[in-house]
């Protein structure tokens, strides 16, 4: 699999831990572009460009979209599981403490996991996604320093505000209802967690995605492989999918009348773990969303570190 994708990046372009990536720094554009919506000195996460290479035909660029995109979703699951059990037990020292500490650890540990549960869905529902095309399954994770459209590098680590940036700006919507200063101390911090490197919101992804399932000139109904779902999709009781865990077969099963060949169902998985996770758009519940959760942990986390301040 891994060959696969550096020959697809080999055909992208000769540097690639960048290729077909455009990082956008919203400080850099002028006011028209970013819609007035920030002031010239405030830094959003980068977003990705996409380009098709000529190259390769749409349903080569959507298994490659696919993969890396499961890639993410795998290495996102396994490193908040990481963060979230390595959350402490009492007693716990320092200075500001508060009440209930435990309390609140374990609300944060079990947030956290639940995301994780989350994220694979969102893995499991891709590999349906990929059966659908006819294409071969990825159950891989990025491999230091291999780099193409992650948001940024994998790595284990403890649970600490600067980690919890690095989290919240790649799973962050396009206008965040973030204050000019919060945003900027997120950059700051996702930024250094992430060894200096822009942290890409993973939104973009799917958007993509979401274009080229919805057209029918890019993916065509010869493309499409609407009886895999029935035997060779996973299907969602397999996986205790219920509540927020998004685990679809495209086309459902039976199928709609309306959409026989899966393509709106395939529209709408796609959109579904856009809004969830790694959206657009702004989420319509904050708590629905990864980067409401996730917001909502930073904010009450009061742990710096000795770039941004002492250690309370």
């Amino acid at each position: 699999m891994r060959h696969r994708q550096e020959r697809f990046l080999s055909l992208i372009g000769s540097n690639r831990d960048f290729a077909s990536v455009t990082d956008v720094d919203l400080a850099e554009l002028p006011g028209e572009a970013t819609g007035g919506l920030r002031t010239p000195l405030t830094r959003m996460p980068a977003d990705i460009g996409f380009t098709k290479p000529d190259e390769l035909t749409w349903w080569d660029w959507t298994v490659f979209l696919l993969h890396t995109a499961a890639e993410i979703e795998h290495a996102l699951m396994v490193q908040y599981l990481y963060a979230a059990y390595s959350l402490g037990e009492t007693p716990f020292q320092g200075p500001n403490v508060p009440p209930n500490p435990q309390t609140l650890v374990n609300g944060w540990r079990g947030m956290i996991v639940s995301i994780a549960r989350e994220e694979m869905g969102h893995l499991i529902t891709v590999q349906n996604l990929l059966r659908f095309i006819g294409s071969s399954l990825n159950f891989e994770r990025e491999d230091f320093p291999f780099r193409t459209l992650y948001p940024f590098r994998f790595q284990l680590e403890p649970l600490t505000k600067s980690s919890l940036a690095k989290y919240v700006a790649a799973e962050m919507p396009a206008n965040p209802t973030l204050s000019d200063e919060e945003l900027e101390e997120i950059i700051q911090r996702a930024t250094g967690s992430a060894g200096g490197l822009n942290v890409n919101r993973v939104g973009p992804l799917y958007a993509e995605l979401v274009n080229i399932f919805a057209d029918s000139t890019k993916l065509s109904d010869s493309d499409l492989f609407p009886d895999t779902a029935d035997s060779f999709q996973a299907h969602a009781d397999d996986w205790h999918a219920f509540g927020r865990i998004i685990v679809r077969r495209i086309p459902p099963v039976p199928p709609d009348p309306a959409d026989p060949r899966g393509r709106d169902a395939a529209v709408k998985a796609l959109k579904a773990i856009d809004e969830q996770g790694e959206g657009l758009g702004q989420p319509t519940e904050a708590t629905a969303s990864h980067f409401g959760r996730f917001i909502g942990i930073y904010r009450k986390n009061s742990e710096t570190d000795e770039q941004m301040g002492p250690v309370d």
